[in-house]
């Protein structure tokens, strides 16, 4: 019985020194296997009534640190919205230069500001107004570009957000089938770590995606949850959805639910991800990109309003055959204005032909204002089909235009009546007066802290006031307005839209009717509310007759004597006065309002655009750092990882060697055996 004995055990060590031979081979040819872990077998006695009765493999198990591999897996995920940020932040700075860049905002702006003041030292120069034209047109298109490149940037996040949301559904079923496959094997009492190890590298690019946690079962099983605990794989997979956009613009935001949300179960969990490469993208789409708009928006918003309000003092010599106004009008309007405006037509030598002024304290509405400029001899007034004010000069004369003590009041602003009317314009844009914006907000919900009403003013319903106290917050004064029966009716309606880390109060009427707001305290001063154009920036354009035809830059101005009559100098040639004063608006200090990162500031056009690139500058270089600070610390584990699950080809080979010999002296065991049982045979014969 002794020698069955001696050769079962002798055949069990050959088996499990065998098997051992064959994992010590799997885990040196798969040394370079990105998620291999090394495998290591256990062995224990086999005790048979009493008595050892040979060896077997106990398990086959992973050698792996789980808590250090959550920790990786953690900072996986943090590195994975770090290089996302990197990586854009290295298109925008492509997209706007750098600061000494040619192509930058900045230079490009003092160079428009180099050619006004060329004109205006020399204003009868026509290559000069040629130079002036053209680079202004460069000017724009390059704003139009730039918007036109962080609307597709933004398009690009969204898409690459719902890639990423496709993979992690692929990962997430993988891991239910994984989850199955090691649950019956190791009820079955069968190796699994392979399994595992196809189940970890699942994991990680869930990680990378988004921030998870997770925790074993008794069955080998892990359920997998969001960071906040909503379960992605419990048992079953479940699928997270979301449909990228195809177009955007800066008023299509997840807030107001033109984006679609990453939603699980039907529930928006957009905002509960708060770190991975969907982080960071959702933070690219929402926040960044628009708060470079913004910025940008500031920016243009400037550049047109200011040039354009000087533009309007001011006039062509002799003056335009045909002034056509780029505001939408009604001849109900009814502006809230006060002063004197002036409306002349000159001759071909500047000459006044007939002078009109016009009262526009008893000019109640746009229609009366077209009726009074229709009743000169000598010139012709209308709204057209698109409602905009056309005024024509008769035979070979020229109309011209003073702003005079004219003052309109929209929103927070000042203009004069040629401004307000857009007779004038250099600049052009889709700014109406049926779209109100405050300026950025850091809270929708903090109280405002002052107290006062809005009063709204349309033809359609005359006036109507909105009260807001001190404690009301900007949602409230939304409420408020919404809530009045008179202004539902006009169709004018209150929105707190988000634009990047803030928001804004938005009054709108959908482009059915301008009306005009005022304030009886100083909400509409202090927030700035005023006529906005979200789509200025990709918008803004030059006046088309002033592209075909340079001359007609305003450069002198009308004469505003208040004696002046028919056959005096209405326009002086070589009279420089309004060019002079748009190239000294150039390096006039503006107040801009706070944008997003960007605080409030006293710049001028060039040095706000600069501050807009230094801003983006400083925010690409800290998105550099953290990457690469992220990267480090993802080298450093992984490296301690890998020292602790990794295969040591030395260690291997050295086990290798002891698997041989063991190998070797349990097959001289069984040969010994064979030859007692040899012996033992022959003693019997």
């Amino acid at each position: 019985m002794s020698l069955n004995i001696a050769l079962l055990n002798a055949i069990s060590g050959l088996q499990v020194n065998s098997r051992a031979l064959d994992v010590t081979a799997q885990n040196v040819s798969n040394v370079n296997t990105e998620g291999y872990s090394r495998k290591t077998i256990h062995q224990q006695a086999v005790v048979v009534a009493g008595q050892g009765a040979g060896v077997e493999i106990a398990a086959i198990t992973r050698t792996v640190n789980e808590f250090m591999v959550k920790e990786l897996r953690g900072s996986v995920t943090e590195l994975g919205d770090a290089q996302v940020r990197s990586d854009f932040y290295a298109r925008m700075q492509d997209l706007f230069g750098s600061l000494s860049s040619d192509t930058s905002p900045s230079l490009a702006i003092a160079d428009l500001a180099t050619k006004f003041q060329a004109l205006a030292d020399t204003p009868e120069n026509v290559s000069l107004r040629t130079d002036v034209v053209e680079r202004a047109r460069l000017l724009v298109e390059q704003f139009v570009d730039m918007a036109e490149q962080i609307e597709a940037l933004r398009v690009e996040v969204d898409r690459e957000i719902q890639d990423d949301i496709t993979s992690v559904n692929t990962q997430l079923t993988l891991i239910q089938e994984l989850n199955i496959q090691i649950a019956e094997g190791t009820a079955l009492g069968q190796g699994v770590s392979e399994l595992q190890d196809q189940r970890d590298i699942a994991l990680s690019k869930v990680a990378e995606v988004m921030d998870i946690q997770q925790f074993t079962r008794g069955n080998g099983e892990i359920v997998v949850l969001t960071k906040l605990g909503r379960p992605l794989v419990d048992r079953i997979a479940s699928t997270l959805s979301h449909k990228s956009v195809s177009s955007i613009n800066p008023l299509t935001t997840h807030t107001s639910g033109a984006i679609d949300g990453i939603s699980l179960g039907g529930v928006d969990i957009t905002n509960e991800i708060s770190s991975g490469r969907v982080a960071g993208l959702v933070a690219m789409r929402d926040t960044l990109l628009p708060n470079l708009h913004s910025q940008m928006q500031e920016l243009v918003g400037a550049l047109h309003n200011e040039i354009n309000a000087l533009h309007n003092q001011g006039t062509a010599h002799p003056g335009l055959a045909t002034a056509t106004g780029t505001r939408t009008l009604a001849s109900t309007d009814t502006p809230v204005w006060t002063g004197t405006f002036r409306v002349a037509v000159n001759d071909s030598t500047g000459t006044i032909v007939e002078l009109l002024d016009i009262n526009l304290a008893t000019t109640t509405t746009i229609g009366n204002l077209v009726t009074a400029i229709d009743g000169m001899t000598n010139a012709s007034a209308s709204l057209n089909a698109s409602g905009k004010l056309v005024v024509t000069a008769a035979g070979a004369n020229s109309v011209a235009f003073n702003e005079m003590s004219s003052v309109v009041t929209v929103g927070s602003e000042t203009k004069g009546a040629s401004q307000f009317l857009g007779l004038n314009d250099f600049f052009t844009s889709a700014t109406e007066y049926d779209d109100y914006q405050t300026s950025f907000l850091s809270s929708n919900t903090a109280s405002l802290g002052i107290a006062g009403s809005l009063t709204f003013h349309q033809a359609s319903f005359g006036t109507t006031a909105i009260a807001y106290t001190t404690g009301n917050s900007l949602n409230d004064l939304a409420t408020a307005i919404n809530a009045d029966a008179t202004l539902s009716t006009a169709g004018i309606f209150a929105s707190v839209i988000a634009d990047g880390t803030g928001y804004r109060l938005r009054i709108n009427d959908n482009g059915a009717d301008n009306f005009y707001v005022t304030d009886s305290s100083t909400f509409v001063s202090s927030r700035n509310l005023k006529p906005r154009d979200s789509g200025i920036v990709s918008q803004i354009g030059v006046r088309s007759d002033i592209v075909s035809d340079p001359s007609n830059i305003s450069r002198g101005t009308l004469s505003s004597s208040l004696t002046a009559v028919a056959t005096d100098s209405g326009v002086a040639v070589g009279d420089k006065t309004a060019v002079q004063a748009m190239a000294n608006q150039f390096n006039a200090k503006l107040d801009f309002d706070a944008t997003n990162l960007l605080a409030a500031s006293s710049a001028t056009l060039s040095q706000y655009a600069s501050e807009i690139l230094s801003l983006n500058a400083a925010q690409a270089n800290s998105a550099n750092d953290t990457r690469d600070a992220r990267q480090i610390l993802v080298d450093s584990l992984r490296e301690k990882t890998s020292a602790i699950s990794g295969v040591n080809l030395d260690e291997e080979m050295s086990l290798m060697i002891v698997l041989e010999n063991a190998y070797a002296a349990s097959a001289r065991v069984v040969s010994a055996t064979q030859e007692m049982f040899d012996l033992l045979t022959q003693m019997v014969r």
